[in-house]
């Protein structure tokens, strides 16, 4: 109970007064009477009336409770309601929740807890079970059937990823609007704190712990032979296990991986060591020495590989970390049409390789050849020489007119280089035909934290000397990246019609760029990783990882698998994959040609998941949405004190004039 206007208590006072006020109060009352006769004759009805000690020991107690609801009445009281045996409970579906320990896992207790809770809930009550995986859903919602509860409750598995508490938060929320004083409990194994109107059950076990592979990376030495290094760790207790590497070189599916090297070694407890992780490195450099740290494995040379699987056989907590896959990197030299008019010709009209440009030296030091038959004076002769611009990863045109209409191309990234003109596919961009002469200064833009921005300028801190531009505007989506002239715009960035671009306002040869070859190089290899990003982000992926796949050129047809089983097909190559489960997932690229390129995508729990001991320290008790949980409306019960006040007051009057009291 909760008071709105509390100095109304002040009233209780009273209280004692009354019954000061009955203790000084005398007993005798005299009345007159006509003659002893009426005297006697009022005998024998006195005998029928209530005694008179008792008449104002009811006074008494009625005035005290009118007094009492007086001050209650202006106090202005609250109540809420109570509680019920309702309960909605959300189940903690995240991957350390697989942590098995004497034969059970975590979630397997979890749902025990849960059969539990549904036992005493008794008769005309409900439960409700959320689950909070990797998306909260709701699995029983408000049932009083206790054997439909464990059967829902069978068929429900752990996720491989982190937990939406908070998603399974507001779910419960609109389940407790239905019944405000419904409870909400989390059965979970990290530590989250009491939050009011939530009620965390922590469900880990004591003596559990985890070895865990955290990352795996390879190495190419001097010698051209890989040596790959694992991450492991153990958490809860120190440990001794059996870890080995398994490799598969063969471009035969069929193939099994064949076991490379493996050693029995001794971790020791993380949460006792400060230092953390141990490395094994699987090596077949005999020289390379032990440390506490370092676990050397001598394995055979090896210069080439398509998959490589280090495996931890450890029989405790969760199996699904006790395995990392790492595939090869390869390289994909990209497909450049390269357009300029810089080149020297042959007698033939064919472009003179033994007359390079500084434009072609520049990204055939980063890697990035163009073929002689993809190379051309101008745009006339490209086309010509091709039919059409297609099936290239980067088009440049550099101090040429670019093609218009349905010749500019859409399937790769376009590189214009102080062009002629701008072509009307490139919407934002107008540029003057006027050349301005002078001694000026590039410098980069103002600071920008854009992807764009930070990819292109990377390592690039320098200033550089134009001698001619000319003016250019710039909107839509494009970015400027370099200004001179004070603040005008030489090189911006961005997208048109979802083709990648660059466009510069002068010539790289009217520059100082080729004198400083250092940085020429590195921000042309910049502009080369902007306009061609990779297929894949990483070599590895967490659970609940969203994937955007960047299709290589040429592509008309993806396939997304898992575990070889076919998930998705489609010919829209900007395609994103959320990663939900623990395996191989697997993107088929299908060319024009009908050839095929796979891309594989290995993944694994989160990392934090794998730390079964002290997971969830860092959630704190601000992180649960705690105002996302209804509490039931208190209750205002001055009407019904006013009433009573009446009441009182109506009984208190009777009783004092019966008979004239």
């Amino acid at each position: 109970m909760s008071f709105l206007q509390p100095l109304g208590l002040l009233g209780l006072i009273g209280v004692p007064i009354i019954i000061i006020i009955y203790i000084i109060k005398s007993r005798f009352v005299q009345k007159p009477v006509a003659s002893t006769f009426i005297w006697k004759r009022s005998l024998k009805y006195v005998k029928r009336k209530i005694p008179l000690s008792i008449i104002l020991s009811l006074l008494l107690i009625l005035q005290i409770l009118t007094v009492v609801a007086a001050s209650l009445a202006i106090a202005r009281p609250t109540i809420k309601p109570f509680k019920s045996n309702e309960e909605i409970l959300i189940l903690d579906a995240s991957a350390s929740m697989q942590s098995s320990f004497e034969g059970k896992t975590r979630f397997e207790a979890a749902k025990e807890k849960i059969l539990e809770e549904a036992e005493g809930i008794g008769s005309n009550n409900r439960i409700s079970v959320i689950l909070a995986g990797t998306k909260a859903e709701t699995i029983i919602e408000r049932s009083e059937d206790k054997i439909n509860i464990r059967y829902e409750l069978e068929d429900i598995t752990c996720t491989d990823g982190d937990a939406d508490v908070e998603g399974a938060l507001e779910l419960a929320s609109k389940i407790q609007e239905l019944n405000a004083g419904a409870t909400i409990k989390l059965i979970t194994d990290k530590d989250y704190e009491n939050v009011e109107g939530l009620e965390v059950v922590n469900i880990a076990r004591t003596g559990e712990y985890n070895v865990s592979i955290l990352n795996v990376t390879d190495e190419q030495l001097l010698t051209g032979d890989y040596q790959f290094t694992a991450e492991v760790v153990s958490y809860g207790r120190g440990t001794e296990c059996a870890i080995g590497i398994y490799i598969d070189d063969d471009d035969n599916d069929e193939t099994p991986l064949v076991l490379l090297g493996s050693k029995n070694i001794i971790l020791p407890n993380t949460n006792m060591n400060e230092g953390g992780t141990v490395n094994v490195i699987f090596t077949p450099n005999r020289l390379l020495e032990e440390t506490e740290t370092q676990i050397v494995v001598p394995i055979d040379n090896i210069q080439s590989y398509k998959e490589v699987k280090v495996v931890i056989e450890d029989d405790g907590g969760i199996e699904t970390d006790n395995e990392y896959y790492l595939y090869s990197l390869e390289k994909t030299i990209p497909k450049i049409l390269f357009v300029s008019s810089k080149f020297k010709t042959t007698g033939d009209g064919a472009v003179d390789v033994n007359k390079p440009t500084s434009l072609y030296v520049a990204l055939s030091s980063n890697g990035y050849v163009p073929r002689s038959d993809d190379m051309f004076k101008s745009v006339e002769a490209a086309l010509q020489a091709k039919g059409e611009l297609k099936g290239y990863d980067l088009y440049i045109f550099e101090g040429v007119e670019p093609p218009e209409g349905e010749d500019f191309p859409t399937d790769g990234a376009v590189w214009l280089l102080n062009p002629s003109s701008i072509p009307s596919a490139v919407s934002g961009v107008a540029m003057e035909q006027e050349t301005v002469d002078g001694d000026f200064t590039m410098i980069l833009a103002s600071m920008s934290q854009t992807n764009t921005y930070q990819t292109i300028t990377k390592n690039l801190d320098c200033q550089v000397g134009v001698g001619r531009y000319k003016p250019m505007t710039h909107g839509g989506n494009f970015e400027k990246i370099f200004s001179c002239n004070g603040n005008e715009a030489c090189l911006i960035a961005g997208t048109s019609g979802g083709v990648r671009m660059v466009v510069t306002s002068f010539d790289f040869n009217y520059s100082s760029w080729p004198i400083k070859i250092t940085d020429y190089i590195l921000l042309i290899n910049n502009l080369v990783t902007y306009s061609i990003p990779d297929v894949l982000p990483s070599r590895d992926f967490e659970i609940g990882q969203i994937v955007q796949f960047n299709a290589p050129a040429g592509a008309n047809k993806l396939t997304f698998k898992y575990e070889g089983i076919i998930l998705d097909e489609t010919e829209d190559l900007d395609m994103k994959f959320i990663l939900d489960k623990v395996g191989v997932y697997e993107v088929e690229v299908t060319y024009s040609d009908e050839t095929k390129v796979s891309y594989m995508m290995p993944t694994h729990i989160p990392n934090s998941e794998s730390n079964i001991v002290i997971v969830g320290e860092n959630v704190v008790a601000a992180e649960i949405p705690a105002d996302s949980v209804v509490e039931a409306e208190p209750i205002e019960i001055f009407p019904y004190l006013i009433a009573l006040l009446i009441l009182l007051l109506v009984t208190e009057w009777g009783v004092y004039h019966r008979d004239g009291v």
